[in-house]
């Protein structure tokens, strides 16, 4: 009994090692304290708790997570020096519940300074959360140029800037999405592949542009990063298919000037397979092009870059007249006028008063920005008449003075024309079907409705399609139709061969 009972009394020897650890501990908690008192540094407190720093709370969070998550910048610091003699990897590249490092973190919510920190303590650039992101994919959705740059100058970059996450998309492509030109241009000047399309549809950056509206973005990718302009997605889709479809008169411009071909057939069928004749061998059925999936006339005669003229051979045919009218000499005396250091009576102003401000970023970069601007008003559809309008707000008579003098000089030319001259038909699209010569002969009835151009004007209530689409039915209803993207619209109409 008296053994038993001296037992419970005196501490087993394991007790009394632990209970020499616990004091021992507290002993140095206790002194780290005395030393925060002492020097106010955190960093005292922190280094005797630097063993807890791998712990993780139920959400697999650890302190640099939480500390990232609450925006501590200084205490983030502080731990990085707190555990600099560790093994610093099993604090810095753990992942929590949502497979985030404290590098993925900082970049989400915008630290660019804890980004650098991270990455001076040696943070893994190559970890992917749950989505498939790296940090470089977050930066640029972010739109966050400051992360982004400095992660670009990491030694692995180039491994993990073409590199597509889990829905296929590269860091160029999110940038593109988040319409950050700045990040743009970063990837841009570390040679990212332009043209690479994301893992889904095929898209290259340009189409992303373009669907998003973005003509900045756009000219930026073209005039910048030289991106091919009818890159086709896995469906054939060029970037012009979609401007068209969504009847964007400036996108169609830009895209025009930048050398589109409106002609590329992507590989949805013009039209139903029943509507070709049964006695026909062939049934070869012809995709839809840019210029089917045009949406309005504007965008149309943008792609065919064919403007009716006018009839009338009076004097101001000039100023009613396109661009086209204007010679080269006139045009270059316009470009040096147009270079003047003077803001109110640059390219630059011209271009607002325009109403093609927004892509004067894009003119900037080109070798001549005013003849870029001018070959943009042209393909645009634009006229004499509303140039010189612009150039007469803008207090420039000497440009003004220019273009009048050449208007003159061909109104003089052509007062000594016969009244009875027509103009020459307008060009048709290049057709795809044998009866390309019928439909240059159709003859119409309706006087009024003629065109100058000799084209009936009510022609232009039929669809896009109509070169292309003709059998040899000698009255035929014409549908338009624009599936995927655009607009469904129908534009019924009916023409009687003669």
């Amino acid at each position: 009994t008296f053994s038993l009972e001296l037992k419970m009394i005196i501490p087993l020897p394991t007790d009394a090692f632990f209970l020499e650890k616990a004091m021992e501990l507290a002993k140095r908690h206790a002194n780290a304290l005395f030393d925060y008192a002492v020097t106010g540094d955190v960093k005292m407190l922190l280094a005797v708790q630097r063993p807890l720093t791998t712990v993780q709370d139920e959400n697999g969070d650890n302190v640099l997570h939480l500390a990232i998550i609450h925006l501590h910048m200084e205490l983030v610091k502080n731990l990085l020096e707190v555990i600099a003699n560790m093994n610093t990897a099993a604090v810095l590249n753990v992942r929590n519940d949502l497979y985030q490092t404290p590098l993925h973190l900082a970049v989400i919510t915008r630290q660019a300074g804890i980004v650098r920190a991270l990455l001076g303590a040696g943070a893994d650039v190559n970890l992917l959360d749950r989505h498939g992101n790296s940090v470089f994919h977050l930066a640029a959705q972010q739109g966050d140029e400051v992360a982004l740059s400095t992660l670009l100058q990491h030694k692995e970059a180039s491994v993990m800037r073409d590199l597509p996450n889990g829905d296929g998309l590269t860091v160029l492509h999110l940038a593109v999405i988040a319409n950050s030109i700045p990040c743009l241009r970063l990837l841009l000047a570390v040679g990212v592949d332009v043209n690479i399309q994301e893992q889904k549809s095929g898209r290259t950056a340009l189409h992303l542009a373009i669907e998003q509206g973005n003509i900045s973005m756009a000219g930026c990718l073209l005039l910048e990063g030289d991106a091919f302009v009818d890159s086709v997605t896995y469906d054939g889709t060029t970037p012009l298919h979609i401007a068209a479809g969504r009847g964007s008169t400036k996108l169609a411009a830009l895209l025009k000037a930048a050398g589109a071909d409106p002609h590329i057939e992507n590989f949805e069928p013009l039209f139903e397979e029943e509507d070709i004749k049964d006695n026909e061998s062939e049934k070869i059925i012809p995709g839809t092009t840019p210029l089917d999936m045009a949406t309005s006339w504007e965008v149309y005669d943008i792609l065919s870059s064919k403007l009716c003229k006018s009839k009338a051979a009076s004097e101001h045919l000039l100023i009613k007249g396109n661009m086209k009218d204007l010679n080269e000499d006139v045009k270059l005396q316009l470009y040096k006028l147009l270079e003047v250091p003077d803001l109110t009576k640059s390219w630059s102003m011209l271009a607002q008063k325009l109403g093609l401000g927004i892509l004067n970023n894009a003119f900037r970069l080109s070798p001549s920005p005013s003849k870029t601007l001018l070959d943009n008003y042209e393909v645009s559809g634009g006229t004499v008449k509303e140039l010189i309008n612009a150039l007469r707000e803008m207090d420039y008579p000497e440009a003004v003075e220019i273009i009048e003098k050449r208007i003159t000089s061909s109104s003089q030319s052509k007062q000594e024309k016969t009244k009875n001259d027509v103009l020459p038909l307008c060009d048709l699209p290049s057709p795809r079907t044998e009866q390309a010569d019928e439909i240059r002969n159709f003859k119409f009835q309706d006087a009024e409705s003629i065109c100058d151009s000799g084209v009936e004007i009510s022609l232009h209530k039929l669809s896009f399609t109509y070169s292309e689409s003709f059998t040899n039915k000698t009255s035929i209803n014409l549908k338009k139709k624009a599936s995927g993207y655009g607009q469904d619209n129908s534009l019924p109409g009916k023409i009687e061969v003669t």
